[in-house]
């Protein structure tokens, strides 16, 4: 009679669980191995992700999570693309991810510099790129563009090895950045709509849109990733409404819903050398996510509001949140709230696919979803548009799937990760500014304030100016516009000479704000009440 046992080469192909028996992570990688053994081959994901890994650390997450999922057979990683500006270090940083990760092999492409306005989106470097070691490691590599990558990786689909192995499935496109890269290529394709439609199974992005009842895509303008070059997002939105492709959208109130504490990414920095550089990048992040919108915000809506609502998770108008509205915030004292939140791991967790999602807990049945998600008269759905409407997303088992699986990814290749790169070997250069600390905070900081602040004032006049629908309305919202401009110009004056005192020659842009100097100051201190509260 035959052994019901595995044989024991099954049993080294099988993928090991990095938890223990009796943990319920081990019950969730559990159920992760029965839907790969009970898929199809062509229904296995074949993915290919556009990130500016490193601009924030969420990009990072997803990265992980992804490895996790390719080493356990739940998805092929077939290629990732770095872009926005500086993609060259942006690719050799990920380059070296991927190794660590245990994927040497996944190719790297180099993309666009991913902005319109140039000038709007300048060098914003003080936690981002700053790992010499994982920069340096892969100096040598060679990257090839990403234009070619994706035409490459897509043109495989159908292609078997022959021998009765499944044939390569469509590519699943994975959007965490700038539309710049996907937009362009779909410019390509303008005459062979076919390869679109027959080489791709579907497009995901960390942004939004929202939905016509016939199909119709407009993006949300006030998405970060939307932003950068609006033009290739409306392009990109366009293309997929009159081809139809199947897309989904992951926009914030998903990411937001799905927050884990503060304490859920400090256990990830023991982990090897990835958890060493999310220990230095993690907490300089959130300084400068807490100082900008109190001084001068990153864009409109990145106030206060929204830092109390989006990085501590407090509900608008609550009591906490209006009690520290009220109050003078200090980074010291916001530092023990402050949760981990990742916009694109949510992404990501979409792209493995909805059987998967539904195993985890997290998506629906499809009958459940809202109207909107499953029409019959097109391929588009959104996940997260509003609080209280995430498209037929759970939160809670959000969460949990991408803790287990973040925390798995890093224990399953830490020995491997750190025989490659010793964690107490990982160092990251610090920004260096031409102003002090001093004089920035004294002189320089208090009439840039003012003068951002009625930069940006004029900058929502002038848009609501174009959007008057009568014309007494428009002129009165012009000389509103004209008035702000006048005073930006005014405190441009006072400005100017204190800049050219600080050894400056024009008005300090992000990149001459000195975070890492402030950061320094209170460091000691923030990581002695973090690890408190943990």
């Amino acid at each position: 009679m035959p052994s019901s046992q595995p044989s024991p080469a099954a049993a080294a192909a099988t993928p090991a669980i990095p938890f223990a028996k009796n943990t319920t992570e081990y019950q969730t990688y559990v159920k992760l191995r029965k839907l790969v053994a009970a898929r199809k081959p062509e229904q296995k994901p074949r993915i290919l992700v556009y990130t500016d890994i490193d601009q924030d650390y969420d990009d990072l997450l997803a990265i992980i999570f992804l490895a996790e999922m390719h080493r356990m057979g739940a998805i092929e990683l077939a290629g990732c693309v770095a872009n926005h500006h500086p993609v060259d270090q942006r690719a050799m940083f990920l380059k070296t991810v991927l190794q660590l990760l245990g994927l040497p092999n996944v190719p790297v492409g180099k993309g666009t510099y991913g902005v319109q306005d140039r000038t709007a989106y300048a060098g914003d470097l003080f936690y981002g790129l700053k790992n010499t070691t994982f920069i340096d490691m892969a100096k040598d590599a060679s990257f090839e563009p990403g234009s070619t990558l994706i035409k490459r990786l897509a043109a495989k689909t159908g292609e078997s090895a022959g021998d009765g192995k499944p044939v390569t499935p469509p590519l699943t496109v994975l959007l965490l950045s700038t539309l710049q890269d996907i937009g362009e290529f779909f410019d390509t394709q303008k005459e062979n709509p076919n390869f679109l439609r027959t080489n791709f199974d579907k497009f995901i992005s960390q942004g939004g849109y929202t939905i016509s009842p016939t199909g119709g895509l407009a993006a949300c303008m006030d998405m970060t990733n939307n932003q950068f070059h609006p033009a290739q997002t409306a392009n990109y939105t366009s293309r997929l409404a009159s081809l139809n492709l199947r897309s989904d959208a992951w926009s914030r109130e998903a990411a937001k819903a799905a927050r884990m504490p503060g304490r859920f990414i400090q256990d990830l920095f023991p982990l090897g050398p990835i958890g060493k550089h999310l220990s230095w990048q993690w907490m300089r992040q959130e300084f400068k996510f807490f100082w900008d919108p109190l001084n001068i915000p990153f864009m409109e809506h990145l106030n206060v509001d929204w830092y109390l609502n989006t990085r501590l998770g407090l509900a608008v108008n609550s009591p906490e949140f209006n009690q520290l509205k009220a109050s003078q915030l200090t980074f010291l004292g916001v530092a023990p709230k402050i949760k981990t939140i990742a916009y694109d791991c949510c992404a990501a967790v979409g792209a493995v696919g909805d059987d998967f999602m539904r195993a985890m807990g997290i998506l629906a049945a499809a009958d459940r979803l809202p109207a909107y998600n499953r029409a019959p008269s097109h391929n588009h759905r959104v996940f997260g548009d509003k609080p209280t409407d995430l498209g037929g997303i759970r939160a809670a088992p959000l969460a949990r799937t991408m803790e287990a699986f973040l925390r798995g990814s890093l224990l399953a290749t830490r020995d491997a990760a750190e025989a490659l790169v010793c964690s107490a070997a990982v160092r990251h250069s610090a920004a260096t500014y031409r102003m002090s600390l001093a004089l920035f905070d004294e002189q320089v900081l208090p009439p840039l304030r003012t003068y951002r602040a009625h930069q940006a004032r004029a900058r929502v006049l002038a848009r609501k100016t174009e959007g008057a629908e009568d014309a007494a309305g428009r002129a009165q919202l012009a000389a509103q516009a004209r008035e702000e401009t006048g005073r930006a110009a005014a405190q441009m004056a006072v400005l100017m000479p204190l800049v050219r005192a600080a050894g400056l020659t024009e008005v300090p842009g992000p990149e001459e704000i000195p975070y890492e100097l402030m950061y320094g100051a209170v460091e000691s201190q923030v990581e002695r009440v973090v690890q408190k509260e943990k």
